[in-house]
């Protein structure tokens, strides 16, 4: 497998767990009956990520 192949597969392989991880944190969240604490938390590491990378 090349070096490229390799970057590919682990971006969609993190991608896939941190999708898994989302989701089943919003089932536990929703079950629980606290679903927007999670939904406010991603939207607080996007603006995170946002400003970390404007100049």
């Amino acid at each position: 497998m090349n070096i490229a192949g390799l970057v590919v597969m682990w971006l969609l392989l993190v991608f896939i767990i941190l999708l898994f991880i989302y989701l089943s944190m919003d089932r536990i969240a929703r079950h629980m009956g606290c679903g927007n604490l999670f939904d406010k938390y991603i939207e607080m590491v996007i603006d995170w990520i946002r400003d970390a990378f404007r100049d």
